[in-house]
């Protein structure tokens, strides 16, 4: 385990884009021990994906085959017609 100070996070951040192993933050200033970050294990994009399907029961069938374009341009729509068309 490598321990690298809070300092070294913030001027390279990319640090725990690529770990390969754990890494212990460490508060150098403090001298005690901030946290324990673990690499990703290859299972956890399922994890992921399963966390993010939770939802999608809740979806209507007609906005399911939409594109996120326009999905975009729904939604900038309505807020625009939300933030101006208000009748006071």
């Amino acid at each position: 385990m490598t321990d690298v100070g809070l300092a070294e996070i913030q001027k390279n951040i990319s640090l725990l884009s690529r770990l390969k192993e754990p890494i212990k933050i460490v508060d150098k200033k403090r001298k005690i021990d901030v946290a324990v970050v673990y690499p990703l294990s290859p299972r956890s994009d399922h994890k992921v994906s399963q966390m993010a399907g939770k939802y999608r029961k809740n979806i209507s069938e007609d906005k399911k085959n939409i594109s996120k374009e326009k999905a975009k341009e729904i939604s900038w729509n309505r807020y625009l017609s939300e933030k101006y068309d208000r009748s006071n």
